[in-house]
């Protein structure tokens, strides 16, 4: 498991916060893709951002997550730090509201967060 940065036992914490590292191992073992797809739903994402959408029912389509992208590229963002966003925001279009104060008013997360709730 240390190869794959996770330690042992994988929790929940680890499915959301260490997602890189639960991808990797999941591409990794064929054995253990099989065996979980009896116990959840599963699908490989490519990103971080792809997963968080997916959790919120707004991957559609490869745009929204190309549209996260580019915005947490906007704000020098990595995908660790705009996945809890974007969770947070709890839809693409509140995120993509959140991010606009952000860009536009200079706001922190927290500021933004709260003036689009």
């Amino acid at each position: 498991m240390g190869k794959f940065g996770l330690a042992y036992p994988i929790t929940i914490d680890n499915l959301v916060n260490d997602y890189e590292g639960v991808n990797r191992l999941l591409r990794h073992d064929e054995w253990l893709q099989l065996s979980l797809l009896s116990f959840v739903r599963t699908r490989v994402y490519d990103t971080r951002v792809e997963f968080e959408l997916d959790r919120l029912g707004d991957w559609q389509s490869d745009d929204n997550t190309k549209k996260v992208l580019d915005i947490l590229n906007q704000l020098n963002m990595s995908q660790d730090e705009g996945g809890p966003l974007l969770r947070t925001a709890g839809s693409l279009d509140r995120f993509i509201a959140v991010t606009d104060l952000m860009i536009t008013q200079g706001l922190t997360a927290e500021q933004a967060l709260r003036r689009v709730r």
